[in-house]
């Protein structure tokens, strides 16, 4: 059976390993044997679905939430990850993708980071995994992929810099907040107090 870098919630992470994350066969996956889409910067992402595709799959796609995901990246719990590797596997495909939102991005964030004593990068790896994985559509793909990149740049955690480019997309001209690292940031204003 394969590991992934939280392969068990006794074992707290101290280092991030370069090994663990990586796609298809090089090493062991946490998204088990799920099909990932291109690495390779110049792979476009699929075309939105037409109207009705979309209406198909929300009738057929199903949610997926922030613990089902959790089990079945750590694998801490062996009869929960059971049950959600089952249904992942089985029931997400390419046609009929499970549903991952924004919340549920910035939860397994920080479930992975205060729970499991996840490095940045290794959160980050996870994310952008999920991003590339075929049978998950995922909320705001696009506001998701530039807040990785800019998460990854070292400027702030991913959850702020998701709310952000969520806030940007909206309208809004700046987010405030009382966060310091957050505030620096583009578009973002520490509130004085």
């Amino acid at each position: 059976m394969a590991t992934g870098c939280f392969s068990a919630a006794q074992e707290r992470i101290s280092q991030p390993s370069t090994a663990c994350w990586t796609v298809r066969d090089k090493n062991p996956s946490p998204l088990g044997r799920w099909t990932m889409q291109s690495e390779r910067p110049s792979a476009k992402a699929p075309a939105p679905p037409e109207p009705e595709l979309r209406q198909r799959q929300r009738t057929t796609m199903t949610g997926i939430d922030t613990n089902v995901l959790v089990r079945y990246i750590t694998r801490d719990h062996p009869e929960q990850y059971k049950a959600a590797k089952r249904h992942l596997e089985s029931n997400c495909t390419q046609e009929d993708p499970g549903y991952v939102n924004v919340i549920v991005l910035c939860e397994l964030a920080w479930v992975l980071t205060t729970a499991y004593d996840a490095a940045s990068e290794e959160v980050a790896r996870v994310i952008d995994q999920l991003l590339r994985t075929r049978q998950l559509q995922i909320q705001c793909r696009d506001q998701v992929r530039s807040a990785l990149a800019e998460h990854r740049d070292g400027r702030a955690g991913f959850p702020d810099c998701l709310i952000g480019h969520l806030n940007r997309e909206e309208g809004a001209g700046e987010t405030v907040t009382f966060d310091q690292d957050a505030a620096q940031m583009g578009r973002w204003r520490e509130l004085e107090w």
